[in-house]
């Protein structure tokens, strides 16, 4: 049954309840079918994942996924756990895998970035704007 009926947009319900019940065959079945259609994986759902299954997605070997579409899902997740520490928050927005980023997410990453310490004003430019 579980072979049928998992796919992109019950992952992460399968690995909210795969992680409850411990069960590491599930766990990783269900990341991997994340992964592998990570722009289409439903964020609310994506949302509600505790910030360890969130990071395994993003560390998965098989992960791929725009930049601009990892942004937007980071975004929200990040709205929704609002209780996250600065090494989180950095491992989440890696250049590496996020060198862009969406535009309807950057003013809200922006203003995360500033909450958690990520973004520093420099005095020398303060009050004149940057060409």
């Amino acid at each position: 049954f579980i072979q049928d009926d998992l796919c992109v947009s019950f992952a992460p319900l399968y690995l909210l309840e795969a992680a409850v019940y411990q069960d590491e065959k599930i766990i990783e079945a269900a990341t991997n079918v994340a992964v592998s259609d990570f722009e289409n994986v439903d964020r609310k759902l994506l949302c509600q994942l505790p910030v360890e299954l969130f990071l395994g997605l993003l560390a998965s070997p098989k992960f791929s996924c725009t930049s601009e579409t990892l942004s937007a899902h980071t975004a929200a997740y990040l709205k929704n756990h609002p209780d996250l520490d600065r090494k989180l928050v950095e491992e989440m927005t890696d250049p590496i895998k996020m060198p862009t980023v969406d535009s309807g997410s950057a003013l809200s990453l922006l203003q995360q970035a500033q909450d958690y310490g990520l973004v520093t004003r420099n005095k020398k430019n303060k009050g004149k704007s940057l060409k």
